[in-house]
């Protein structure tokens, strides 16, 4: 859901309607009206950021999953996965996931995605976005616990964010069902 348009939407009606209110029925004064309706507005603002907030903190921190896989081949499909998901944007054209860091022992993979996203319509600016995932395995008997993070150094576009992460976290899990050993 787009939280910062509805925020922006129901922060502008409630500041008329409380403008519109406190005229009609307690006071015509400039001051008395444009007061309480900013800080209407401000709430409705808020509230609509906070949620924004909540969903990207949910998004961001997907729950640990269970692999039915051994831990080499659950990092094999990690690799594979992040090797060829792939952002089309219009500005830069075709990103794709790099890999940071790669650790045996403690069994992590850290992997940066950046693109170049244009801000502002077509005379906008173009502006570097970065996505970064941290992938973390245990074995766990014939299985592999993977706990995945994402972190967000830009999240000025909450939409395409949402979609890389998703994408991002559904190609994993698809490819591990994929993978599944029998």
């Amino acid at each position: 859901m787009n939280w910062r348009l509805i925020g922006f939407g129901g922060a502008f009606v409630a500041f008329f309607a409380v403008n519109i209110l406190i005229s009609a029925f307690i006071i015509q004064d400039f001051l008395f009206t444009t007061v309480p309706g900013g800080i209407a507005a401000w709430y409705i603002w808020k509230f609509c950021m906070d949620k924004e907030s909540a969903e990207l903190e949910t998004l961001l921190n997907p729950p640990e999953e269970t692999w039915p896989v051994s831990l080499p081949v659950a990092w094999g499909t990690i690799r594979d996965v992040l090797d060829t998901s792939k952002v089309h944007t219009g500005a830069a054209g075709t990103s794709g996931w790099r890999v940071q860091r790669e650790d045996d022992s403690r069994g992590l993979i850290l992997a940066q995605l950046t693109f170049n996203e244009q801000v502002g319509g077509l005379n906008g600016q173009v502006h570097p976005r970065t996505v970064e995932v941290q992938a973390l395995l245990r074995p766990e008997g014939s299985s592999t616990v993977v706990d995945t993070n994402y972190r967000v150094f830009s999240p000025m576009n909450f939409d395409r964010v949402r979609t890389i992460v998703s994408d991002t976290q559904k190609a994993l899990t698809e490819a591990a069902q994929r993978n599944k050993e029998s």
